[in-house]
Order: C-alpha cells, then sequence, then structure tokens
C-alpha cells in the first residue's frame, strides 16, 4: 500500500480555490494506491513530510548508507516532553535540506533505541556518516537549537 500527498498552495490558478472556499485553507492531493483525493485543510495546519518515521532496524540502517547527515528524534507516543519538542524539531527539518530527519519510537523500534543506548527521551542524536556526533537529552530548546546550529554549518 503506497501513500503519499502533495502539497497545493491556495494561490494555484489550476485549483482556483478562493473562489470556492475562500481564502483560509490550503489544499492537500493525496495518492492512494491508484486514487488521488484532494482535501482542504486550514491554512495554519503545518504539512510536514520532512520527518521520516522510522519503524524498523533495516529502515534506520537504509537512511544512514544513504544520508551523510541525520538528525534523529528518539521518542514515545506516551510521552508528554517528546510532544512538547516534536514542532520544534519539524521547524528545523523545513529549515535544513542537507540534513535527513528522523522520528524513532523508541516502544516500536526497541533494537534501535537499545544500539544507541537511549535512557531518557526525549534524545537527540547527530549523526555524521553514521557517527554520533552530537547529543541532546531532554526539553532543552536552546540547547537543541545550539546543537543544530552546529551541525549544520
Amino acid at each position: 500500500m503506497h501513500f503519499a500527498a502533495l502539497f497545493l498552495p491556495s494561490t494555484n490558478t489550476q485549483l482556483n480555490p478562493e473562489q470556492k472556499y475562500g481564502r483560509h485553507h490550503n489544499y492537500c492531493l493525496f495518492r492512494f494506491e491508484n486514487h488521488y483525493y484532494l482535501k482542504k485543510i486550514p491554512r495554519k495546519t503545518l504539512i510536514n513530510m520532512t520527518v521520516t518515521v522510522v519503524t524498523d532496524k533495516s529502515q534506520f540502517d537504509r537512511i544512514l548508507e544513504q544520508s551523510p547527515k541525520v538528525a534523529v528524534d528518539f521518542t514515545a507516543h506516551w510521552c508528554g516532553s517528546c510532544k512538547a519538542m516534536d514542532h520544534v524539531f519539524e521547524n528545523f527539518s523545513n529549515e535544513h535540506s542537507n540534513v535527513t530527519f528522523l522520528s524513532v519510537d523508541i516502544d516500536n523500534a526497541t533494537d534501535i533505541a537499545k544500539e544507541y543506548k537511549i535512557k531518557s527521551m526525549p534524545t537527540f542524536k547527530f549523526l555524521d556518516h553514521g557517527k554520533v556526533v552530537d547529543e541532546v537529552v531532554g526539553t532543552n530548546k536552546h540547547e537543541l537549537e545550539r546543537s543544530m546550529d552546529s551541525f549544520t554549518s
């Protein structure tokens, strides 16, 4: 099953959405298998397709082989602090196109969490050619920004 989304801004002249729906919405074209669906969404909704959710070790290893710079957010679905930092990590992913951003749920990918010795969450690790070069543990936004700046420079 394949699912992909393509963001279409509301100024797209082909769709001419402002005449039909007003100026407060964006549109997202969804593709599911061989069918396409156009969905109206609020303009304030962030569509983030730049953070990849990793589900297993083989996917993680494949991405590390293909990407020289990788930022990893080790998280858990039940972690409130992790959810508080999600938007910060997503914003970084939108700003730094030269870095691959991954999200690893430690409950779903326990082997990756063990390999990287994750003891608390959120934990952010920065990998350069597969080697950990920096780490931020916890919800310190300023420390995460500092690490991201040094990692991308």
